[in-house]
């Protein structure tokens, strides 16, 4: 979309028009767009390669208030609440509370949380996990907000203070 993608629209869209059904019809099905997603408003998640049969089943299903997710995209939402699930057990059983913030953390931007904790750039980033630059600020950015940080050296600080092992 030219100008802005289709989370920001969703955000503007709820925002003004909250009554209005937003169903995200895309090929992005990264655990950090479709988070933003939900998170502005969008009460379904679906790929383009959805069938028409499919699109217009779900149409009528949000239009009567249920929520629809691509199982593809439903299946890494899943994947992730095991995965925190797991790290959560595995911390108190150190007799730690992990901090709410972490928890609200997908395993890639845990990996990103990481790296911004030893001191990588995007850049750096990138490259070491083969991502897009771009697809690196979106992380961070998720990552501030997430964390309420208003940058790198607030995020390390809360790390230190969680005496989060990273």
């Amino acid at each position: 979309m030219p100008g802005m993608d289709g989370v920001e629209a969703t955000r503007i869209i709820h925002g003004r028009f909250p009554e209005i059904h937003i169903i995200m019809l895309t090929t992005f099905d990264d655990d950090v767009y479709v988070e933003q997603a939900l998170y502005h408003g969008a009460e379904g998640y679906l790929l383009k390669d959805s069938l028409p049969a499919e699109l217009i089943a779900s149409i009528r299903a949000i239009a009567h208030g249920a929520y629809l997710i691509a199982p593809g995209v439903a299946k890494k939402l899943i994947d992730r609440v095991y995965e925190t699930a797991e790290i959560t057990a595995d911390y108190e059983e150190g007799g730690k509370d992990l901090p709410y913030w972490f928890l609200s953390l997908s395993k890639r931007e845990k990996e990103v949380l990481s790296l911004i904790v030893r001191g990588f750039s995007n850049q750096e980033m990138s490259e070491k996990l083969f991502l897009a630059r771009q697809t690196v600020k979106n992380y961070v950015s998720t990552i501030y907000s997430k964390l309420c940080a208003k940058d790198r050296t607030e995020i390390k600080q809360m790390v230190a203070k969680a005496r989060l092992r990273l």
